[in-house]
C-alpha cells in the first residue's frame, strides 16, 4: 500500500478558528463576511479553481479556502517568522500553526502572481488570452516571467489553499499575542501533536 505524500505548511489563524478545530475536530470558512469587498471576486475565483483542480470540500458548508505558506521565501527558507504584523490582520492575537496535510488536499500557487488576481489585473504572457485565463499561470511551476517571478518554483513564495483544517493536520500551534509595553510577542504553546 502506497502512503500518501504530505506537505508541511504554516498558517496563522484567529483564535476562534483554532478553537473550532480543537472543539469539533475540523475548521473551515463558512462565511464571506470577513473578506475585503475588493477581494471577494478573487477569493471566489480561487474557490472555483480548487473545485476544478482538487475537488469539492470535505465539509458541505465550506464557502472559501483557508490559506497557508508552502514556501515563504523559497524552498530553502519555507517557514514564515512568527509575526502578527506579517499576516496583516491587525488583530492582537493570532494562532501560528505548523501543518502536515496530504498533497491531494492542497492547491499550491505563486503568491506574487496571486496579487495580479487580487487587483483584477492581467498576467503578462506572450500568447493572447482572456484575462482570467492568464490568472491560471499562478499554478504553473514552469511559468516564468522576468518581471514577475524567478525561473525556479522552489525559489518563489508559494502559498497553499485548502478547504478544511483537521485537528490531525496540526503539528503544533502557538498563540501569538501583542504586548503593549514590549516589542516582542508573547508566545504560548497551545497544542503539540
Amino acid at each position: 500500500m502506497q502512503t500518501e505524500e504530505k506537505i508541511r505548511l504554516w498558517t496563522c489563524q484567529t483564535p476562534a478558528l483554532f478553537n473550532m478545530v480543537m472543539e469539533n475536530g475540523v475548521a473551515y470558512c463558512n462565511q464571506e463576511s470577513w473578506l475585503y469587498n475588493d477581494y471577494t471576486e478573487a477569493y471566489k475565483w480561487m474557490a472555483q479553481q480548487m473545485f476544478k483542480r482538487i475537488g469539492k470540500p470535505e465539509i458541505e458548508n465550506v464557502k472559501l479556502p483557508l490559506w497557508a505558506w508552502k514556501y515563504y521565501n523559497g524552498k530553502s527558507s519555507p517557514k514564515p517568522r512568527r509575526s502578527i504584523d506579517l499576516f496583516g490582520t491587525g488583530d492582537e492575537e493570532l494562532v501560528y500553526m505548523e501543518l502536515f496535510i496530504p498533497s491531494n488536499r492542497i492547491l499550491a500557487s505563486d503568491f506574487i502572481l496571486w496579487n495580479c488576481v487580487l487587483i483584477d489585473g492581467e498576467i503578462d504572457t506572450e500568447d493572447v488570452k482572456p484575462k482570467k485565463e492568464t490568472w491560471e499561470r499562478i499554478f504553473d511551476p514552469d511559468f516564468n516571467h522576468p518581471d514577475w517571478c524567478s525561473k525556479n518554483w522552489d525559489e518563489r513564495c508559494i502559498q497553499a489553499t485548502f478547504w478544511c483544517l483537521f485537528k490531525e493536520d496540526i503539528l503544533y500551534a502557538d498563540l501569538l499575542k501583542k504586548q503593549s509595553d514590549k516589542r516582542a510577542l508573547l508566545r504560548q504553546r497551545l497544542y503539540t501533536k
